[in-house]
């Protein structure tokens, strides 16, 4: 019988910030860390189910397995942001020293912001790995409170000769490192995962994967960071090519049940059970999950350190690449406020958010009030002259009034740009440092 965790009052402001893999690592303050010994330690997978309305949540099928032939691979500690909704730690039991800790986001906490949310429970399946050389460890939850504060939901003690081993499954699977920036240890380790594919496009996905490799040298800053990013490609056949679109009652058989739709918006593609990938992809060590969707419909999705979901034949895949990838890996807010969504404000205006690239104003000093020159107007006017500086322009996340982004045009606001303004980029430019350092 599976354990049961309730978690009452969670997320008890529903217009906490949106987000928007996994695996950024951070120093959390206050509390000492310490170094993994490779010798003694092993991977460890961990998979549950979050079920809940609007202000309710449970978490519940809670399972440990570890994963073979990785854990020597495994990046420790690292002073990286909190951007996330969530976040997660692993103590030694014995000496309460964290092992290993990062703050993420995931569908859940999204859905929790739609109106169905009000009416019915829902139900998500999501993984999460770290290592542990502890006999015994902790494994902490903490979510945002109403101030995002946060604070803890979760806490379990496992017991390292209690978890057993997942058995590598590599039938009909591929992989091929297609950019090698060296040292996996000092590398964002980036992986593109097939979607869709059948076992006779096996070489169009590796083709596939070496040309978004090429689109993501194309733009800045990644063109820059190019030798601290290394990329690999996993083939894994599907039984049908394409998406679930239920709208079109359009259904395929294929490895993690994408599908366009979710929560009523047509182009956002999400998928709703994570240890299906994890599981297939276990044994590959990543930072950073971009799950590539054989369809040329437009249409993805990135949330903050948890996936990257784009299709890849469309005329704007390249940049919905890029685009989601800003979610993913550096917890970029969307900037656009006119298009269709179904959510809920996602923005409180008295607090400040924690997406870099996103003010309300209630605490602009930590976001980036250095960048803006003492020439130019706090709010900024959208007008012409400041098409190219770095101002405050009303207009974000959704919303129309009261949330500021810091350019009138950037990758993370329009698809007709071709350019990261100077906020998104270095917030970018601090993930890669983190990961490759």
């Amino acid at each position: 019988m599976a354990r049961k965790y309730i978690i009452s009052d969670f997320f008890m402001n529903r217009f906490a910030p949106f987000f928007l893999p996994i695996l950024i690592c951070f120093t959390v303050k206050g509390q000492e860390t310490v170094s993994v010994e490779k010798r003694n330690s092993i991977f460890i997978r961990m998979d549950y189910s979050i079920t809940g309305d609007n202000s309710n949540a449970r978490l519940e099928d809670v399972s440990f397995v570890y994963e073979t032939g990785i854990a020597d691979f495994f990046k420790q500690n690292s002073d990286c942001q909190e951007n996330g909704q969530y976040r997660f730690e692993v103590l030694d039991a014995t000496t309460g020293k964290i092992f290993y800790s990062h703050s993420f986001s995931d569908l859940f906490q999204e859905w929790q912001l739609t109106d169905e949310a009000h009416t019915r429970e829902n139900t998500f399946r999501n993984s999460l790995r770290f290592v542990s050389s502890a006999d015994s460890f902790i494994v902490k939850f903490f979510r945002r409170d109403s101030n995002l504060v946060f604070r803890e939901f979760f806490s379990q003690t496992i017991f390292k000769s209690t978890v057993i081993a997942d058995e590598v499954n590599k039938h009909n699977r591929f992989d091929s490192v297609v950019h090698d920036g060296g040292d996996l240890q000092h590398k964002l380790e980036l992986v593109f995962v097939s979607e869709g594919y059948t076992a006779q496009q096996k070489s169009k996905f590796f083709s596939d994967a070496v040309r978004f490799k090429q689109v993501l040298f194309d733009w800045e800053p990644y063109a820059s960071y190019k030798d601290r990013i290394r990329i690999c490609a996993v083939f894994i056949e599907s039984s049908e090519e394409g998406v679930d679109v239920p709208s079109e009652n359009v259904w395929r058989k294929t490895n993690f049940n994408s599908s366009f739709g979710t929560f009523s918006i047509e182009r956002y593609l999400s998928v709703p059970d994570m240890p299906a990938v994890y599981k297939a992809l276990q044994g590959i060590y990543f930072d950073q999950l971009c799950i590539m969707v054989n369809s040329s419909r437009y249409g993805g999705g990135g949330i903050y350190n948890f996936y990257n979901l784009f299709t890849v034949d469309n005329e704007k895949s390249a940049f919905l690449f890029i685009h989601e990838l800003g979610h993913s890996l550096a917890g970029l807010a969307d900037e656009y406020y006119s298009s269709e969504v179904n959510f809920s404000e996602f923005v409180r205006l008295d607090l400040e958010p924690v997406e870099p690239n996103i003010t309300t104003l209630a605490n602009f000093d930590i976001k980036w009030k250095s960048f803006v020159s003492d020439t130019i107007p706090i709010p900024t006017p959208s007008l012409e002259k400041y098409h190219n500086v770095i101002g405050v322009f009303e207009g974000a996340a959704y919303q129309a009034k009261g949330v500021y982004r810091p350019s009138l045009q950037c990758a993370m606001k329009t698809s007709e740009c071709t350019y990261f303004c100077e906020v998104c980029r270095k917030s970018i430019e601090q993930k890669l440092k983190c990961y490759s350092k």
